[in-house]
């Protein structure tokens, strides 16, 4: 049993060491920096019901891949399209509308 114990423990801390290596040398996050978004003319929207926790920054990370999206253009947008809301108060099961971009 205590073989057993051991052998786990062994295996347990190569495959850490593994994924740790694996992480630091390729990356699990992937940085393009060529890709800033515009609102896109017609389609530049969606309506989302905001739940629990949720706020205007990983609800737009949601339905945008971008990797390098500007936080201020965000809430801008944002304010644009809901103009009598505060982006930093949004109220659970409230819809409200979210810009979505696309890549240049």
């Amino acid at each position: 049993m205590n073989f057993f114990k051991k052998s786990l423990i062994l295996i347990t801390v190569i495959l850490l060491c593994a994924s740790i290596y694996n992480d630091m040398t390729s990356g699990s996050i992937t940085i393009d920096k060529e890709n800033k978004g515009e609102v896109v003319d017609g389609d530049k929207y969606v309506q989302v019901k905001v739940l629990p926790g949720q706020t205007v920054l990983s609800i737009v990370e949601t339905y945008n891949k971008i990797n390098s999206l500007d936080v201020e253009k965000i809430i801008s947008d944002f304010k644009k399209l809901n103009p009598q809301v505060k982006p930093y108060q949004l109220k659970a099961y409230n819809y409200y509308y979210f810009p979505v971009y696309q890549k240049d």
